[in-house]
C-alpha cells in the first residue's frame, strides 16, 4: 500500500534562519516556525530545514517575522545527545517556499523567487515578476 507524506504550513518564521554547508558543501538552511491548533492554546513550532539552492534563497530572502509557505514532507529521527540519552526531533524537510509578505516588502531588496526542489534533489527556481503577483 503507497503512503503520502506531505505537509504544508503558513506563518511568520520565529527566527533569521541558520545557514550551514555540508562536509561535501551542499548549502542547508534551517528556521523555526510556529504550529498550533487554532484553538488559542499555545502555539509549538517545527523546525523547517532546506537543501541546495532552496537553502541559498531562504538565507538571502527570509528574516525573521517573513510570512511563507512552506510545503514539504515531515521527517522524524532520533538521535543522542551529549549524554547519551535518545532523543526525537520532528522536522518539515521543504521542497517549495512561497514568499506571502507584502509585494512592496519584498521589492525593498529584489523580486522574490517561487522555489521548489523535487524529492529527488531537482531544483527549479522561477523570478516572478512584481505584476504577476496575486496580492
Amino acid at each position: 500500500m503507497a503512503s503520502l507524506n506531505r505537509i504544508i504550513i503558513q506563518g511568520k518564521i520565529l527566527s533569521d534562519p541558520e545557514t550551514k554547508f555540508t562536509v561535501d558543501g551542499r548549502p542547508i538552511a534551517k528556521f523555526g516556525m510556529p504550529v498550533g491548533n487554532g484553538l488559542n492554546q499555545s502555539p509549538g513550532s517545527v523546525e523547517v530545514v532546506c537543501f541546495s539552492k532552496l537553502a541559498e534563497v531562504c538565507g538571502q530572502y527570509i528574516k525573521k517575522n517573513s510570512n511563507v509557505l512552506v510545503e514539504g514532507r515531515l521527517q522524524i529521527r532520533t538521535f543522542n545527545d551529549q549524554s547519551g540519552n535518545k532523543k526525537w526531533a520532528t522536522e518539515v524537510i521543504a521542497t517549495d517556499i512561497q514568499f506571502v509578505d507584502s509585494v512592496k516588502t519584498i521589492s525593498q531588496t529584489q523580486p522574490p523567487a517561487a522555489v521548489s526542489q523535487d524529492p529527488n534533489g531537482a531544483e527549479d527556481v522561477e523570478e516572478l515578476p512584481a505584476d504577476d503577483l496575486p496580492f
